[in-house]
């Protein structure tokens, strides 16, 4: 099983969908039951963009653009 949070959250989403980081260290996809990544601010990026903190609204606005359908 495979879990983190925030920025560990990116790293064992790569993990558990790129199954290269897994083959580099012998391993495969059978050999993890699964995959929990955490990060509740990334749940809902629309309402982040427009209600969020400023320092969430200018990261996700750089990340994805302005156009709230992208």
């Amino acid at each position: 099983m495979l879990m983190g949070h925030s920025a560990g959250a990116h790293l064992v989403a790569l993990v558990g969908t790129d199954e290269s980081y897994l083959k580099s260290v012998g391993l495969s996809f059978a050999d993890i039951a699964g995959v929990i990544p955490i990060d509740g601010a990334a749940y809902d990026v629309p309402a982040q963009m427009k209600d969020g903190p400023p320092i969430m609204q200018k990261t996700y606005a750089q990340a994805f653009g302005s156009d709230p359908a992208r």
